[in-house]
């Protein structure tokens, strides 16, 4: 148990490759087929698959059919008021290993989570699109994912739940080292979730249907570093496995040029859980679908 693997068949997966170039580099990658719905399409057909309800722009993003404007994948719609108080939270929630290790108990830890931007907050649920409040922020959701992988699956996670947007601009920068010294401390972690909320409109973020409303999955990944495919690779095969739990719960994949740490763990990404209009209750009722798609491609 521990090791990753995506398909059952890993020998007859083609070589990932995407057809265009990086932004801000001067090379080309190498020719070769991607995988999409287990079916290989050629690069040239590339450009014009669609991805669950994505489709692919001229320069290869996947984003909404609706083509909505987004500032980046934060969310910063409202800003966040700088005269609240100082977070109470804004620490080193685990500020040395043992710690951890008395946390998890006999379990290696396999999945790590933890928020950049932990003050993204559930307007329904907070009446602001910021706070302070981890009960009310993507805080909340990432605990109620650790229980699940916990107690449902026996899966040992580390849930770092430190706050490091007190200056949006910094907080990729505040959060770099806490994360290489946790990866470096359980080298056992094989996936690393970045748990934020989006800032799109309702009617993109939320599933409806006759059971109640889900907060959908928008994947994000950073191209802006040496070896991203591998961490796109990873996007794909769980967008994949989203679509097997629950279809129409992804909204697929988002490739943006910058960084996110991801460069520390080849499968990193962003997970965006719905948006700022979802109400908390709605992300929860998603997590139990996203919890199953890790494990099936975790075993």
């Amino acid at each position: 148990a521990g090791k990753l693997s995506f398909m059952p068949d890993l020998q007859s997966i083609a070589s990932f490759v995407l057809a265009s170039t990086i932004p801000g580099m001067n090379s080309h990658f190498l020719k070769g087929e991607n995988v999409m719905h287990d079916r290989i399409y050629s690069l040239e057909e590339e450009e014009r698959v669609e991805l669950g309800l994505q489709g692919l722009q001229n320069d290869g993003k996947l984003v909404d059919n609706n083509n909505l404007e987004r500032d980046g994948f934060s969310g910063q719609l409202p800003e966040k008021d700088d005269n609240e108080e100082e977070n109470p939270l804004d620490y080193l929630a685990y500020s040395t290993g043992s710690e951890l290790e008395e946390e998890l108990g006999s379990r290696e830890p396999l999945v790590l989570i933890y928020h950049t931007h932990a003050s993204e907050s559930s307007i329904p649920d907070a009446g602001k699109a910021f706070t302070q409040d981890p009960t009310k922020t993507v805080v909340a959701a990432g605990e109620a994912l650790k229980n699940i992988l916990e107690n449902d699956y026996g899966i040992g996670v580390i849930h770092h739940n430190n706050f490091y947007d007190s200056e949006r601009r910094y907080a990729y920068q505040k959060a770099k080292q806490d994360l290489e010294d946790i990866i470096s401390l359980f080298p056992s972690i094989e996936i690393v979730l970045d748990i934020h909320r989006d800032g799109v409109p309702r009617r993109v973020s939320t599933l409806e249907s006759s059971s109640g409303s889900m907060a959908k999955i928008l994947l994000v990944t950073g191209t802006a570093h040496k070896g991203w495919q591998e961490n796109h690779r990873f996007a794909m095969h769980l967008h994949n496995s989203l679509e097997s739990s629950r279809p129409g719960l992804s909204r697929g994949i988002l490739r943006q040029n910058s960084d996110y740490n991801q460069h520390l763990h080849p499968r990193s990404l962003i997970i965006e859980l719905g948006g700022h209009q979802n109400s908390l209750e709605e992300v929860f009722a998603t997590l139990p679908y996203f919890a199953e798609a890790l494990v099936k491609i975790l075993y």
